[in-house]
C-alpha cells in the first residue's frame, strides 16, 4: 500500500509502501507505539504519534496540515467507502506544498491547544 511519510524531525517527506500489518508498520516508520487518525479531507488521513506532543524535547517537531497542527512523525493514507485503509492517491509534491515544518516550545504548544478550546 503506497502512503507517504512525513518525518517532522528532519523535516522529510517521502514515499513509502506498507506490506502485512498496518498499525505495526506505522509504528515502526513513526516510532512509537500508539497513533490517532485525523481526516485531512474526505478520503485522506493522517497516522500521527498519539504521544507527539508529550515528549520531553526542548522543541518539539511539529508540522500544519490542512488546517491541522500535530506533533511527532505521520503516515499518510486513505481509506475506502467502508473506512477500510488503502493506499493514498496524494500526490508528494502536493503534500509538500501543503505542510509547513515548525519547531515550537512546550509553552507555544499549550498556548496552541488553549486557543482551540
Amino acid at each position: 500500500m503506497r502512503v507517504i511519510i512525513i518525518d517532522s524531525v528532519n523535516r522529510s517527506i517521502r514515499e513509502g509502501t506498507i506490506n502485512g500489518n498496518f498499525l505495526t508498520a506505522i509504528y515502526k516508520l513513526i516510532g512509537c507505539t500508539s497513533v490517532d487518525v485525523v481526516g485531512i479531507d474526505h478520503v485522506n488521513d493522517v497516522w500521527v504519534d498519539d504521544e507527539g506532543l508529550l515528549k520531553n524535547e526542548p522543541f518539539l517537531p511539529v508540522f500544519k496540515i490542512a488546517g491541522r497542527t500535530l506533533a511527532g512523525n505521520a503516515v499518510i493514507s486513505a481509506h475506502d467507502d467502508e473506512g477500510e485503509t488503502i493506499a493514498t492517491d496524494l500526490k508528494i509534491d502536493d503534500i509538500r506544498s501543503a505542510i509547513q515544518f515548525l519547531s515550537l516550545s512546550p509553552a507555544e504548544i499549550i498556548r496552541i491547544l488553549m486557543a482551540r478550546s
